[in-house]
């Protein structure tokens, strides 16, 4: 216990910026007074999003996170994957004690959108396939799917029309696509003031949004070049 404390306290003593919870209380603000139901989404959301990231860092074999050192650089991996595991049960204890499984109907299909879209990711930049539309496809799955549940829970906690709370899901989907795409774009471009790294995605071999623009720009024998760049650089990573 005294490890997991540990663990917790380090997890979260970097507060981030909260996008989702927020999202959560500030749809729910559409419509009336946020309740338990909201705090209870709002915590589900946080908890579940912590744990992909900490199982993302293993994937990614990241070093740092909001400026830290990454739990599994800190630790290892397997203390990574295990604390991950340990904030979805949580998630789940929470949503069963407190009775609320609609909100966990709407929260849990983002985690399987999740996972399918790193492995369709993982294939894409595997196969170095340049395609916008697969792209989209994944930054859907990826980012788009929890902040469009976000919106969602957010609006189920105070109004039970099924038309407005599905109109929620539309809107977070869009919000999300638009908030990965100008992500990918500050990888390449951003600076000390956006307090984002830049050239992650490159290292890590992902094919996103900046890429996929300069390629259309390419010589024939440019893509030949990044082509057998791309396939030497998978190979050691």
């Amino acid at each position: 216990k005294d490890l997991l404390k540990e663990i917790l306290d380090y997890i979260f003593e970097t507060k981030g910026k909260r996008v989702r919870p927020v999202l959560v209380y500030l749809t729910a603000r559409l419509f009336n007074t946020p309740n338990s139901t909201t705090h209870d989404a709002a915590l589900l959301v946080e908890l579940m999003h912590t744990a992909t990231l900490l199982h993302d860092d293993v994937v990614d074999k990241a070093l740092l996170r909001r400026g830290k050192q990454t739990v599994n650089h800190k630790w290892d991996d397997k203390t990574a994957v295990l604390s991950g595991d340990f904030l979805f049960a949580k998630a789940m204890k929470l949503a069963t004690d407190h009775k609320e499984y609609k909100l966990f109907d709407i929260i849990t299909p983002a985690i399987i959108s999740l996972s399918v879209g790193e492995l369709q990711q993982m294939s894409n930049s595997a196969q170095f396939i340049i395609d916008e539309d697969k792209y989209l496809d994944v930054i859907k799955k990826k980012t788009a799917s929890l902040l469009s549940v976000c919106c969602k829970a957010g609006v189920y906690s105070t109004n039970d029309d099924l038309d407005v709370i599905e109109k929620a899901g539309q809107f977070g989907e869009t919000l999300g696509i638009i908030f990965q795409m100008k992500d990918d774009i500050l990888d390449y471009v951003g600076s000390g003031e956006t307090g984002k790294e830049t050239g992650i995605d490159i290292r890590e071999g992902k094919v996103t949004l900046p890429l996929i623009r300069a390629w259309e720009m390419m010589s024939d024998d440019e893509k030949t070049s990044l082509s057998e760049y791309w396939s030497c650089a998978g190979n050691l990573r």
